[in-house]
């Protein structure tokens, strides 16, 4: 059975890091902000959190939807990747812990794993409510190391809600 790829991934000509990818699905192209430096930025960029935070906010204002479904990119892991089924609860928080060493902007949110498959056909169903992100397969793999240590910033009580874990995402 022949799949079709889901995107064009886009490397650095030097290092073959890799920058951004074209998405057939949506016909454009999306720039991995992470992973783009440049000689004249003296900032940190952002990480990977950040970046996602920042796509979350920007979806819920464009479409409306809390709900987000983060899939891999591309189809070399297909059946064996890991997708995050994300609901946004609050993109406007401040938090604190002793991890940090001051106030930190985040967005709450809750979030489960879920397979490739499994994204697939909540996309593919006609009462999919998500909007689809895609990341490259180890950025979802950073952003569920993230979300899972800010799990446990959470007093224990409040570290989920039936199949969901409540996590937080900088900003």
């Amino acid at each position: 059975m022949e799949t079709q790829s889901r995107s064009l991934n886009i490397f650095c000509s030097s290092c073959h890091a890799q920058l951004g990818y074209f998405n057939f699905r949506t016909a454009a192209v999306t720039l991995l902000k992470w992973q783009v430096s440049s000689k004249s930025v003296s900032n940190a960029l952002p990480g990977i959190p950040e970046c996602l935070a920042a796509t979350l906010t920007s979806t819920i204002a464009r479409t409306g939807s809390s709900k987000s479904l983060i899939t891999p990119i591309g189809d070399a892991q297909e059946g064996k990747s890991k997708a995050i089924y994300i609901w946004v609860l609050n993109s406007g928080i401040v938090y604190s812990s002793s991890a940090t060493a001051q106030s930190t902007p985040a967005i709450k949110l809750l979030y489960q794993l879920t397979s490739q498959e499994q994204a697939d056909r909540m996309l593919e169903g006609m009462n999919c409510d998500a909007q689809e992100i895609n990341l490259p397969a180890d950025a979802i793999g950073k952003v569920i190391q993230h979300l899972d240590e800010s799990n446990l910033l959470l007093p224990e009580k409040e570290r989920g809600l039936r199949e969901w874990k409540v996590g937080l995402l900088s900003r």
